[in-house]
């Protein structure tokens, strides 16, 4: 059921960038917005920010991963494999998912000028 959900989710995502001519975009965009919703993952993480913002940026990150899917033909939820880090690493992997976020955040600036 889960797998339907994501892959109703994949497709309705899939009409939305064609209507709004962003499955135009060069691939670097979608991969570059990817590295800033995580990186914002790990933002909210480290501030500990309410539930309801961290949920936003997973969404966001589903998000992404989806369109990157969708641009290369495949289903995201066919592709996902669980897995588990250790606790002394999950800082660590943290506090480097949001600077690659932050990085990613500027050269999408600067590559399309969104904000």
């Amino acid at each position: 059921m889960m797998n339907n959900m994501i892959n109703n989710l994949q497709m309705f995502l899939k009409e939305i960038y064609e209507k709004q001519g962003w499955d135009l975009y060069n691939p670097f965009v979608d991969s570059n917005f990817l590295l800033e919703e995580w990186g914002e993952v790990g933002e909210c993480m480290i501030e500990r920010a309410d539930f309801g913002k961290f949920v936003e940026e997973i969404g966001d990150v589903l998000g992404a991963l989806l369109s990157i899917g969708n641009r290369n033909e495949l289903l995201i939820s066919e592709q996902v494999q669980p897995k588990t880090i250790t606790l002394n690493s999950e800082r660590v992997y943290i506090m480097v998912s949001h600077k690659l976020g932050l990085l990613a955040r500027e050269v999408r600036r600067k590559e399309i000028g969104r904000h």
